[in-house]
């Protein structure tokens, strides 16, 4: 019972300490693959604005291309003038519609996106949006020349949700390897256990004077060392007491005759059969 506590514990407590790491990884790792996923979309809307600028393409197909990033990433989208009004924009499915044409992003970090800069936000973004977005915010170039910026807003819950997701399949196997473990520690515990439980019963029989049960050996590590080496002592102590019984029936025998006679001949002398000058 104490080597399955004990290994359980060991195994219980290696598990959490795999799931605190794994799950600040997975954290990082998707936070970081989505802030990816949005700057690699955002540079490709880059493109598809120059070319809406251009005349190339019609308000359709930049519908559709707004549709296409938000069924991927759920995202919302700002394209903004260099003075900060929204000039044009795409609600996300996973949020409330509003109606954000015209309005000003008075946030500093667009200043920092004016000037050249991509940037990683997490948060409501100066409580634009009721519940925590990871924003991503890309200077519009048009003709080499920053006309405005690009900001990619998508929930966290969507993260979030796929973190948990990554959590339940992690406590399944947790919980699976927990009763594989069980059935595991129970063969090793018993046979490392057996040996021992074995020698302490038979010890216990060596003192009542049976000399006869010796231990199974099954392996040649310590505890299989320590069996034969208790066998070896049960075979000196067997030995020991075959020589004691020895002894004592050799010195009784040789004390039995001269007391038989001694008694013989003073029965003799009560009996008056021999004389007490013979």
């Amino acid at each position: 019972v104490r080597l399955m506590v004990t290994y359980f514990v060991i195994i219980v407590t290696t598990l959490l300490i795999m799931g605190v790491l794994m799950s600040s990884f997975f954290q990082s790792y998707l936070m970081e693959t989505r802030t990816s996923e949005l700057i690699r979309e955002g540079k490709a809307l880059c493109v598809y604005l120059q070319l809406y600028q251009a005349g190339f393409i019609d308000n359709r197909t930049l519908e559709y291309q707004y549709q296409v990033i938000d069924r991927f990433l759920g995202v919302t989208i700002w394209v903004t003038d260099a003075r900060g009004y929204i000039i044009d924009s795409y609600n996300s499915s996973e949020l409330e519609a509003v109606n954000w044409d015209n309005q000003k992003v008075t946030v500093d970090e667009f200043v920092k996106v004016l000037k050249g800069n991509t940037i990683t936000l997490v948060g409501r973004f100066g409580e634009a949006f009721p519940i925590p977005v990871l924003t991503v915010g890309l200077p519009l170039e048009i003709n080499s020349e920053i006309r405005g910026t690009i900001f990619l807003h998508s929930p966290i819950k969507g993260i979030n949700r796929t973190l948990w997701d990554t959590y339940d399949s992690f406590l399944r196997a947790s919980i699976l390897s927990s009763i594989l473990s069980i059935g595991l520690l129970y063969f090793i515990s018993r046979r490392f256990s057996r040996p021992l439980t074995e020698m302490n019963s038979i010890s216990r029989e060596i003192a009542t004077g049976n000399f006869k049960r010796r231990v199974k050996v099954e392996t040649n590590d310590e505890v299989g060392q320590l069996a034969m080496n208790f066998n070896v002592m049960a075979d000196s102590l067997e030995k020991l007491e075959l020589m004691r019984r020895s002894f004592v029936a050799i010195v009784s025998h040789e004390l039995r005759s001269p007391l038989t006679s001694m008694r013989g001949y003073i029965q003799g002398v009560l009996d008056k059969t021999i004389s007490a000058g013979d």
